[in-house]
């Protein structure tokens, strides 16, 4: 859960179970190994399907972030690259039945955030308090 009110990422449920899966699968790796060795095929199999898999959905959903600004937000990716954005240079469109919001530059996805995102409507209200605010200047 996000401790700050401006900053967004996923939920911890979407952090702790793919780490408990690892652990799992980690576990169960080395429980064969140690005790029926010639079964290594199910250590490929158990590692191969689940542990690898929920090792990088871990890290993945770890570094994806946005930092809101007043003026406007920083983005960090799943590859842990920042870049930040203004406001003033962006569209916004949202999904008819609300679940997406999607930020826009230059005809181009910037963000799109799903409705599960932790504070998601937190970056909704300021950027339409923005817009509204330098629209009138």
């Amino acid at each position: 859960m996000a401790k700050d009110k401006n900053i967004l990422e996923f939920p911890l449920f979407y952090r702790i179970v793919p780490l408990v899966l690892f652990g799992f699968s980690a576990v169960g790796s080395i429980c064969i190994l140690l005790f029926r060795f010639e079964e290594w095929s199910f250590i490929i199999i158990l590692m191969g399907f689940f542990g690898l898999p929920s090792l990088i959905m871990f890290i993945l959903w770890s570094l994806w972030r946005v930092d809101i600004k007043d003026n406007g937000f920083i983005y960090r990716n799943y590859f842990g690259r920042k870049k930040e954005y203004k406001y003033e240079d962006l569209e916004y469109k949202m999904h008819p039945k609300g679940l997406i919001r999607n930020f826009r530059k230059d005809g181009k996805k910037v963000l799109r955030m799903a409705y599960y995102i932790e504070n998601g409507d937190r970056l909704d209200t300021l950027y339409h308090q923005y817009i509204k605010k330098h629209k009138k200047k």
